[in-house]
C-alpha cells in the first residue's frame, strides 16, 4: 500500500482543481459587477462549483487517509490495482 503516491496526486488533483474553481469565481463575480455579457456570468459563477467539488472530494479523501490508512487501504487499493482498473473499463465498454 503505497498512499505516499495516493496523497501526492490528490494534493496535485486538489490544488488544480481548487486554483480552476476560484479562478472562474472569481471571473464570473468580476464579470458581473463590470456588466460584461460575453457568457452569461451565472453560468461562469455555476460552472466554478465543478472543480472546487472535485477539490473538496479530494481534500476529504486526504484527510481520511492520514486519520486511518487501514481503512482506506480497500479503496486505495481499488484505485490503483491495474486488474481491477482493467476489469472496470471492460465493463463499462460492454454496457
Amino acid at each position: 500500500m503505497n498512499t505516499k503516491n495516493i496523497v501526492r496526486e490528490s494534493k496535485t488533483i486538489m490544488m488544480v482543481t481548487l486554483v480552476i474553481g476560484i479562478i472562474l469565481f472569481a471571473a464570473g463575480a468580476i464579470f458581473r459587477l463590470m456588466d460584461i455579457n460575453i457568457v452569461p456570468n451565472k453560468a461562469i459563477t455555476g460552472l466554478s462549483f465543478i472543480p472546487l467539488t472535485v477539490a473538496f472530494t479530494h481534500y476529504v479523501k486526504i484527510s481520511r487517509i492520514k486519520k486511518s490508512p487501514q481503512k482506506m487501504k480497500s479503496m486505495i487499493i481499488n484505485e490503483s490495482d491495474e486488474r481491477l482498473v482493467a476489469l472496470k473499463n471492460e465493463a463499462d465498454a460492454n454496457s
